[in-house]
């Protein structure tokens, strides 16, 4: 799967094709998503104005 990945706080996204999802648990439902957009909310987290931990997997 591909993901925008923020390694660090102030540094670009790192786009990878290599990201897995961990198994699925009781309760839980896999859903195909085609794309996704980085918003306001995902720049706050790469610059630190929403704390975050590194590395995390933005975009919803």
């Amino acid at each position: 799967m591909k993901a925008a990945i923020l390694t660090a706080l102030n540094t670009p996204l790192e786009i990878r094709d290599d990201v897995s999802l961990g198994d699925l648990g009781p309760g839980d439902v896999h859903v195909k998503i085609v794309s996704s957009g980085v918003c306001h909310s995902d720049v706050s987290a790469q610059n630190g104005t929403i704390p975050c931990g590194c590395p995390t997997v933005l975009g919803h």
